[in-house]
């Protein structure tokens, strides 16, 4: 069995640090994501986890070619693209300008 505190370290692509693993990098249908996504921390209630994602199919509108930060909300089962301009729109240049996990 694994301890709680393990379990919030195998946060980066699964989270909730109690009796079950959620993917957190889906689609708005639940489906997986068609990209990989890095970096995922949790907040210190659990409800929360903020993730870099390549997949372009996370939210709609997503058409920048690049890497975003995302946070999803697992109570309600909402994620939201938060690197966004001041005026609300996309970054064309990717969150950060990280590589891709994969070198590609």
């Amino acid at each position: 069995m694994v301890d709680a505190g393990a379990r919030a370290t195998l946060a980066s692509e699964f989270a909730r640090a109690q009796e079950s693993f959620e993917l957190v990098s889906v689609t708005p249908s639940g489906a997986y994501g068609n990209e990989s996504s890095v970096r995922a921390r949790v907040s210190g209630d659990g409800r929360f986890v903020a993730f870099e994602s390549w997949a372009s199919d996370l939210v709609a509108g997503d058409t920048n070619g690049s890497s975003d930060v995302y946070l999803r909300d697992l109570d309600a089962h909402v994620t939201e693209r938060v690197s966004l301009t001041s005026a609300g729109g996309q970054i064309d240049t990717g969150a950060g300008n990280r590589s891709h996990p994969n070198g590609v």
